[in-house]
């Protein structure tokens, strides 16, 4: 009995984590959408750069397969004393999954404009772009993007190529004015 106890003491950590984590990922996608929305009114024509497409398929093909397991659970090979726990931990990947949507989306896509860009709740401009630093780790592909104010985003590689090649053409258009 102090097993099972032990168990579901464990599954409701886990489970108030899950929902501090999904909150903080909808707080985060609100701030953008919210943002975006608002950026858009005088920058409709903003071409859009979305490396959100393959996280957003596969978080939600794994959502859909923990709901299917964790509404099937019983018709496993299964302790019928654990059928509760392993649903609830089930319930629990598939609404990880779904946040991961969500949060794919606020920091998977960009959206430019001659002298900049649109990324996660705010605006950055070509010229305020400091410098790139690479994250640490093995076959890593993300790197920071620091601003002249200090402030950083984390992009994948594909963005900061997509970033260099519009700074580039900003850099060219600009100088053809002069």
């Amino acid at each position: 009995m102090s097993g099972n106890w032990t168990s579901w003491l464990i599954m409701l950590i886990l489970v108030a984590y899950m929902i501090y984590s999904v909150f903080h990922t909808v707080q985060v996608y609100s701030r953008h959408r919210k943002a975006l929305t608002e950026w858009k009114k005088t920058n409709a024509d903003a071409e859009l750069f979305d490396d959100s497409k393959v996280w957003v398929i596969s978080s939600g093909i794994m959502a859909i397969v923990g709901i299917v397991i964790a509404l099937n659970i019983q018709t496993m090979n299964v302790n019928k004393a654990s059928v509760g726990l392993y649903r609830i931990a089930y319930i629990m990947i598939a609404v990880i999954f779904i946040s991961m949507v969500f949060s794919s989306l606020a920091s998977k896509r960009m959206w430019f404009v001659s002298d900049g860009f649109f990324f996660g709740d705010r605006f950055f401009k070509f010229k305020d772009i400091e410098k790139r630093e690479p994250i640490g780790g093995i076959g890593s592909n993300t790197l920071h993007l620091v601003f002249k104010d200090k402030y950083a985003i984390q992009i994948n590689k594909k963005m900061d190529d997509k970033i260099t090649q519009k700074t580039k053409m900003w850099k060219a258009s600009k100088k053809n004015r002069k």
